[in-house]
């Protein structure tokens, strides 16, 4: 994506939540009538001031949309996830399901090697980033056999706003070792390598999403205003993401904050760099085209504080 201009945006931003997360929360949130009519109109405005980008082009061999068994077809987006000085954190396909009842996150570390070329040497994500966002993004969609039908960046320099706007994470285990957006931003870039980083990402994503449920931001004014401001200056999104469209997904989604997905792709260490498990890539590819994660993800909620072994 090439950055739109906005007043006061003169540099990327890239980073972590991803729109449709906030709209599975909201659209659990948002649950009543009353309340989806008076906050419809807050979050629209919200969407409509951030910052845009024009999508990416099309290219020779990029993978069909995937139909799906529901009676709309799944939604894909790609969220690239980048710290203060722009430098690629992690990347994420987050699938909304043709339902719009499962929502699943599929986190892929930024030293993963990936081919840009026939005939070419391998390169990481993080190398193709530096690229430009349409190298990157076509390395994904053509890793994982996905078209993403939006590409999402956010900041998170910026995100620790939101997380600081939410009055951070509480309690829990994560407040341990991000008690504030400032200490979230060192706990996340201090990950010991690639797959450890995603999950700190994803770990962040459940415990903003619990947050959310447990200060119940709908019903306090004025810290809702507070999030959305906070996401305004974090987001960048493509111009193909209009406000009608988001407001069509937060209507029907309806996807329960304590089962969102998350899935990280195995990896493996040789002297070249790090590669995707051929099998587990492969089963990926598959969910993604039948829009059906059974057996391949589990909830976050379920997850959390249970280490991946990383090979």
């Amino acid at each position: 994506m090439v950055p739109a201009t906005r007043p006061g945006r003169n540099r990327r931003s890239g980073q972590v939540l991803p729109i449709v997360i906030l709209v599975g929360v909201l659209g659990v949130a948002l649950s009543a009538v009353s309340i989806v009519s008076l906050y419809l109109g807050k979050v629209g405005s919200s969407v409509e001031s951030m910052a845009r980008a024009e999508p990416i082009s099309g290219y020779e061999g990029r993978p069909e949309k995937a139909i799906g068994t529901g009676e709309k077809p799944p939604q894909d987006y790609l969220v690239l996830v980048t710290d203060e000085d722009d430098v690629l954190l992690s990347a994420h396909v987050v699938h909304l399901s043709g339902s719009r009842q499962q929502l699943t996150m599929i986190g892929l570390p930024v030293d993963l090697l990936v081919p840009y070329g026939p005939g070419q040497p391998q390169r990481s994500l993080a190398e193709a980033y530096q690229v430009g966002d349409e190298a990157v993004v076509q390395e994904v969609e053509l890793l994982l056999g996905v078209r993403t039908d939006h590409q999402v960046r956010l900041g998170l320099d910026g995100f620790s706003g939101v997380v600081d706007a939410i009055g951070g994470f509480g309690d829990g285990e994560l407040a341990e070792h991000a008690a504030d957006g400032r200490a979230l931003l060192g706990y996340v870039a201090d990950a010991p390598d690639g797959p450890q980083r995603v999950e700190r990402v994803s770990e962040v994503v459940r415990g903003t999403l619990e947050r959310l449920d447990v200060v119940q931001a709908v019903t306090n004014p004025r810290q809702f205003d507070r999030v959305l401001r906070a996401l305004e200056e974090c987001t960048l999104v493509d111009s193909d993401l209009t406000v009608a469209a988001f407001e069509e997904t937060l209507m029907e989604s309806s996807v329960r904050v304590d089962e969102i997905a998350s899935i990280t792709l195995e990896t493996t260490v040789s002297d070249a760099g790090r590669r995707a498990v051929p099998n587990h890539l492969a089963k990926l590819r598959k969910a993604l085209q039948k829009d059906d994660f059974e057996g391949l993800a589990e909830p976050m909620a379920a997850s959390a504080g249970t280490p991946t072994p990383h090979r």
